[in-house]
């Protein structure tokens, strides 16, 4: 399983999901097939996307440091 950052000792992983690539239904069977190998493995995954820091770089930041403090 491929994870876009993975903080191996603390099990946390975050997932920048695009909107031009996270779009269809193979994606999101995909998307949904990553989280539970997350769950069933002990990680904690944080899911944010393109959009969502492009509105708000300040914000994004501020949820990633809480979700790995």
């Amino acid at each position: 399983m491929e994870l876009d950052i993975y903080f191996f000792s603390r099990s946390l992983a975050i997932e920048v999901d695009g909107v031009y690539n996270h779009q269809g239904e193979d994606v999101q069977k995909r998307d949904a097939l990553k989280d539970q190998l997350c769950l069933e493995q002990g990680i904690k995954l944080l899911r944010i996307s393109d959009v969502e820091i492009n509105k708000s770089w300040l914000e994004t930041t501020t949820k990633i440091l809480n979700f790995i403090s």
